[in-house]
């Protein structure tokens, strides 16, 4: 998602609005995956928010590594993009609820390597929290490796195929300085259905 030409296609609701997208990670941690869309050109001209959400034991350390990556701590997001720390336990409505506003319709809902278990009712919570958050013209992205549990990914899709339209992109096609073997991840976009 940090190709221009890839952002720009999923952040199409926010361009055709003329604002900033506004992108919410589930199981962020670190935050990588939104740390590397908000320093790529693709996203440093234009700004934009970036929610990383994580359980609240680790909503802490999230913050601090948020923080640290600003350009006003010495870090390369720029002043444009905002990063915004919060909580989210998977299919827990009330946490989807109480989001701010203004992150409860995100643009794009973002997922690194979050299918690593075989406990159904986790990857279920994770497609019901995902439910949630996409709404039409919103677009799901989720990079799964295959190596930890391929069958937690096709119960994920599963699950969100009753309502949603999936796209399989490979991911030889993420991003030319980040080669990736197809055979090794799969790379998911889920739309919702009209």
């Amino acid at each position: 998602a940090s190709r221009e030409d890839v952002w720009s296609r999923l952040d199409a609701r926010a361009r055709a609005s003329g604002r900033a997208s506004v992108a919410l990670e589930l199981g962020a941690g670190t935050g990588l995956a939104s740390l590397m869309i908000a320093t790529s050109d693709a996203v440093r001209a234009r700004g934009g928010v970036f929610a990383l959400t994580d359980l609240p034991d680790v909503v802490e350390f999230t913050k601090r590594n948020a923080r640290d990556n600003k350009a006003e701590h010495g870090g390369h997001v720029p002043r444009n993009c905002a990063l915004a720390v919060t909580s989210i336990r998977w299919g827990r409505a009330e946490d989807v609820d109480g989001l701010p506003e203004a992150l409860r319709w995100p643009d794009v809902v973002l997922g690194a390597d979050l299918m690593y278990t075989s406990d159904a009712d986790v990857i279920e919570a994770l497609a019901k929290t995902t439910t949630m958050l996409l709404k039409p013209g919103c677009v799901g992205v989720f990079a799964a490796c295959k190596e930890h549990r391929p069958e937690a990914i096709e119960t994920f899709v599963k699950f969100m195929e009753p309502e949603f339209d999936v796209r399989r992109v490979p991911a030889s096609m993420a991003h030319p300085e980040y080669p990736c073997d197809d055979g090794d991840f799969e790379i998911l976009e889920f739309t919702r259905r009209s």
